[in-house]
């Protein structure tokens, strides 16, 4: 038994004594080697092509001071540490504890490792952790692709591949630049996450946000936080915005608005994309669609916004379903909607409705003719039906198969009606009899008691209207029609077929334009 603990004994003082003798570093190579003991007892100094050994790594300089009793090193002159194929550490200074295996490296500082170069002037590296920390401005650059790095502070793990970046941090690739306050970055997976404010700068657009993560292998990209993107003509924000620099296409999630720095428009909603290649824009939920001008703002809504850009053809605004706009001059309502800026057109489809003060307007197809916000033309195809509301119970009314508004400083003065025109009109009370020749009649003043109703058919109908008020109807043809007292005339025949008073489709603000309401 008691030489059983003898020989464990002698066995662990064995292995203590081998741990310590491969811990230590050991000096292989150097031209001189003097003790100096103005630094220490057991100082060796060490001069011309030194070369140290420790823990698989190699160790160059030109001179360097050896402390046996703290197995650590001071290193000068063309320092140069090498572990394998898997780092390659060079600088002017060099301070090395054997023990704890931290090396501390100064001046003209560069680490290289299988992906990447780091120049700095002040390194720390743990070869235990292999963690390296610099303080001061570092340059990395990646060997996989042209990514540069540039940072005031930095960290990086060799062993994950994993850099972290602090104050002043800018990540170049010939294609963009990143600026940011802190930035992670993944070697391996060429992933660069990004925290503070971060801009993006490249040719095709410049992007801000506050937080996200860009795929450099890739060329994707997730921003978050007061995200934009800005290509010089749009400018695209969203709470979370997502990019795909190779396919140009931009998607944008929630409080999403695109604006339209050319056209003077801003698009909202809850969900949008973007193509750089095609100049499409797309947005969803709750879209709305507000045009500026110097006179008034035009406030658009729809289920979907699908706004191109053409430089050749000019740019195109498609609103899709369940169309509502609003202007303090001017309201509609229909369920699609095409603006085209080549010919200044407004398109109206399918149920179009025109409302301005008392005047309603509809038609198989809408369309206004506008330059640089004002109305010009107004044309209605097929069905043209113009209401002019009296009251709740006495409507005036136009219809024909075609019509046409003239504006003027947007308001219409005259319609023209082409093509099976019928007409329907109240006399007030100070309207004189009506003239054997019903090819004009008297203005209508704007009086409650009515003496009689005109009813009159004929081909083309002119209508001049003042303060959206009908004042004198001209008939081009000889009408076939006839002037009946109120109390006469019969109820069934009050309206024309095809008259709908669509009310309550007005949207009365900016608001309403977001209210359903059911089609006729």
């Amino acid at each position: 038994m008691f030489r059983h603990l003898i020989f464990f004994a002698l066995f662990f003082l064995f292995y203590q004594s081998t741990t310590a003798q491969e811990n230590r570093i050991k000096l292989i190579s150097a031209d001189a080697l003097k003790f100096d003991e103005s630094i220490g007892n057991d100082a060796q100094r060490l001069i011309g092509n030194v070369k140290f050994k420790h823990k698989g790594a190699i160790m160059y300089c030109d001179s360097a001071y050896l402390y046996s009793s703290s197995n650590s090193l001071d290193a000068f002159g063309r320092v140069r540490v090498i572990q394998g194929d898997t780092l390659n550490l060079t600088s002017e200074k060099l301070y090395y504890n054997g023990d704890t295996r931290l090396i501390k490296v100064r001046d003209a500082v560069t680490l290289r490792d299988k992906e990447m170069t780091l120049e700095t002037n002040t390194l720390d590296f743990n070869r235990k952790s292999g963690i390296a920390v610099y303080y001061d401005t570092g340059t990395i650059t990646s060997k996989a692709n042209d990514n540069k790095l540039v940072s005031c502070e930095g960290v990086y793990n060799s062993n994950t591949e994993f850099f972290h970046f602090r104050d002043s941090v800018s990540l170049i690739n010939p294609d963009y630049t990143v600026e940011t306050d802190t930035l992670d970055y993944n070697n391996e997976s060429e992933i660069a996450y990004f925290s503070g404010p971060t801009f993006i700068f490249s040719d095709e657009n410049t992007i801000y946000c506050e937080n996200g993560w860009y795929d450099t292998k890739n060329d994707l990209a997730q921003f978050e936080e007061d995200a934009f993107i800005d290509n010089g003509s749009q400018l695209l924000k969203g709470d979370s915005l997502w990019y795909s620099r190779n396919e140009g296409i931009g998607k944008a999630y929630y409080n999403v608005s695109i604006a339209d720095t050319a056209d003077n428009y801003i698009i909202n909603g809850d969900f949008g994309s973007y193509n750089e290649l095609s100049g499409k824009t797309v947005v969803t939920g709750k879209a709305e669609m507000i045009q500026y001008d110097d006179q008034d703002s035009l406030f658009l809504h729809a289920d979907t916004l699908d706004a191109v850009r053409d430089s050749i053809l000019g740019d195109k605004v498609h609103a899709y379903h369940h169309v509502k706009f609003f202007r303090s001059d001017m309201q509609g309502a229909a369920d699609s909607l095409v603006f085209s800026e080549r010919d200044s057109m407004i398109y109206m489809y399918t149920n179009p409705v025109l409302w301005s003060e008392n005047l309603q307007i509809t038609g198989d197809t809408i369309q206004l003719k506008t330059y640089d916000g004002v109305i010009e033309r107004l044309f209605v195809y097929d069905h043209a039906f113009m209401v002019n509301e009296i009251d709740t119970s006495h409507y005036n009314q136009i219809k024909g198969k075609r019509l046409t508004g003239y504006f003027q400083n947007n308001d219409i003065y005259k319609i023209r009606i082409e093509g099976n025109g019928e007409s329907l009109y109240y006399a007030l009370e100070e309207e004189e009899e009506e003239s054997d020749s019903l090819n004009t009649a008297d203005s209508i003043p704007n009086q409650p008691d009515f003496i009689g109703v005109n009813k009159a058919i004929c081909s083309n109908i002119v209508i001049y209207l003042e303060e959206q008020q009908v004042q004198r109807i001209m008939f081009i043809t000889k009408p076939d029609g006839a002037f009946h007292p109120e109390e006469k005339f019969p109820e069934a025949e009050k309206y024309f077929d095809g008259f709908s008073w669509q009310i309550a489709r007005r949207p009365n603000n900016r608001w309403e334009i977001f209210a359903r309401t059911e089609e006729p």
